[in-house]
């Protein structure tokens, strides 16, 4: 799976991205705001705000187990010939491949920063890429996740 600029969750093996979108969004000066599923049993209210160098989002999920969630940022090119450069330290990833950049950063929830290396030809830019995201431990009830996307450096 290669989940570019999506959350992602996690239920026993399989993995699962926006299924079925709730009627009803908002767009306002402050962002957007729409309210989704990805499988039966997990309700998600997502709110994306622009930033200077990306945007933020703030995930309330409800959610009827125990399950793992990643807020992935964007695909970034992984070509080795370029030299290019994934970290991950506490809260934040990062990678870096000539003028390709993003970085996401955990600001609520308690993520943990990583660099996911999906298969190869999973991007039509890129053959090989590299996607920094946070993964968050996601608790049966109602939590809020916030994260922080940055592709301009």
């Amino acid at each position: 799976m290669a989940p570019d600029s999506s959350l992602c969750f996690q239920v026993g093996r399989y993995c699962y991205q926006r299924d079925t979108a709730q009627p009803g969004y908002s767009i306002g000066p402050d962002g957007i705001e729409t309210r989704w599923s990805p499988l039966d049993g997990i309700q998600v209210t997502t709110r994306i705000q622009p930033t200077p160098t990306g945007h933020l989002r703030t995930h309330v999920i409800q959610s009827d187990f125990d399950c793992a969630a990643w807020d992935c940022g964007f695909a970034v090119n992984a070509d080795e010939r370029l030299s290019p450069v994934r970290q991950a330290d506490g809260p934040r990833a990062q990678a870096r491949c000539g003028a390709d950049f993003c970085a996401v950063e955990s600001l609520e929830g308690d993520g943990r920063g990583e660099v996911l290396l999906p298969d190869t030809n999973t991007s039509l830019i890129f053959p090989k890429t590299a996607i920094p995201l946070a993964a968050y431990a996601i608790r049966k009830g109602t939590q809020t996740i916030r994260t922080k996307v940055d592709y301009f450096s």
